[in-house]
């Protein structure tokens, strides 16, 4: 178990309609915890405010992915299914920061032996990421 440190990598899209209001669609892989997941989003974006290079904004959204159980030495797969919620700010056109949670909708549940069921959930994740966009 690496607790609740995760790490990953995410690649997508996004289009702004507004000044103020956007889509993004991304596919994002993240490992660490305990389970990798590979799961697909769509976000809205708010940009409250703008001054220059700098935007303050927030963005809500889902995401349905598959996660890779690895249970009593069996390996299990399993669906996910989340929330998105978080705070961006973007300090110029290429780069920025994001505080973000995923409320986690699924829980898996897997009987190894007879006698033995495991049960595992991710309610919540919570985090820091740094986004690059080309």
């Amino acid at each position: 178990d690496n607790g609740s440190f995760k790490i990953g990598i995410l690649g997508g899209y996004k289009q702004f309609f507004t000044p103020e209001f956007g889509l993004r669609y991304y596919a994002k892989y993240s490992t660490g915890g305990d389970y990798p997941i590979i799961d697909l989003n769509a976000d809205a974006l708010y940009n409250f405010y703008s001054d220059g290079d700098s935007t303050f904004g927030a963005f809500a959204g889902f995401g349905l992915g598959l996660a890779r159980l690895k249970l009593g030495g069996q390996n299990f797969n399993e669906f996910e299914f989340g929330i998105n919620l978080g705070a961006r700010w973007l300090f110029n056109e290429r780069h920025s920061l994001e505080a973000h949670a995923r409320v986690g909708l699924t829980s898996h549940e897997e009987t190894i032996v007879s006698s033995y069921v495991y049960k595992y959930s991710e309610p919540l994740q919570v985090g820091v990421r740094y986004v690059f966009s080309f």
